[in-house]
């Protein structure tokens, strides 16, 4: 499915899932919701090349996930089991979602491996004014560049509550076990990682 303005439960993808150049709203299941998703998975790889490659780094990827590219609303009691491997200038790659605006995730989890640019999370790439409850990331997280987290890459005015990040992360700047970027406006509580860290500047637990 490309954009969801409605429910999708119970719902499933498997295999693969693959973008050329300057991709955007790419996921394992859906690319945008602007709805709910219930009870869904994915265990589907997700790949992508952005900027052929990374050979044009002024016109970057965003938006590329587990489950979903990018979503509002709801989602609840889903989970993504498939690698994300994007190669390039990417932004806002998550094992489980890419990018969330406005967006309630409840219940919900990431196993597998995510790699990415920057704003590179376990389970969300980029948190916009999201909250994100009872959910949890086992992925291994890597990224070339900056704000990459076990959980949540980046993290601007978002709210993370009972949840937590066991995977290893490595980028080189802002890099965290559970958050990689924390805003002034964001909160994190009863939240935990155990991974491992690997980071140039700015690296913590």
């Amino acid at each position: 499915s490309n954009t969801n303005l409605g429910t999708i439960s119970n719902a499933y993808s498997t295999g693969e899932v693959s973008s050329g150049a300057n991709a955007s709203a790419v996921g394992g299941l859906v690319g945008s919701s602007n709805g709910t998703l219930s009870n869904d998975y994915s265990t589907s790889t997700v790949t992508a090349t952005a900027s052929n490659a990374g050979q044009n780094l002024e016109v970057p990827s965003y938006g590329i996930g587990g489950l979903a590219g990018y979503a509002s609303y709801k989602v609840n009691n889903s989970y993504a089991a498939g690698a994300v491997l994007v190669n390039g200038a990417t932004s806002q790659v998550g094992g489980f979602m890419g990018l969330g605006i406005n967006l309630t995730l409840t219940n919900s989890y990431a196993t597998g491996a995510v790699s990415g640019t920057s704003s590179v999370g376990g389970l969300v790439g980029y948190n916009n004014a999201g909250q994100v409850t009872n959910s949890y990331a086992t992925v291994s997280v890597t990224g070339a560049e900056d704000f990459v987290g076990g959980l949540v890459g980046d993290n601007r005015g978002g709210s993370i509550l009972d949840s937590n990040a066991t995977g290893s992360v490595t980028g080189r700047n802002a890099v965290g076990g559970l958050v990689g970027r924390q805003w002034s406006r964001g909160t994190t509580t009863n939240s935990y990682a155990t991974g491992a860290v690997t980071g140039q500047t700015n690296t913590g637990y």
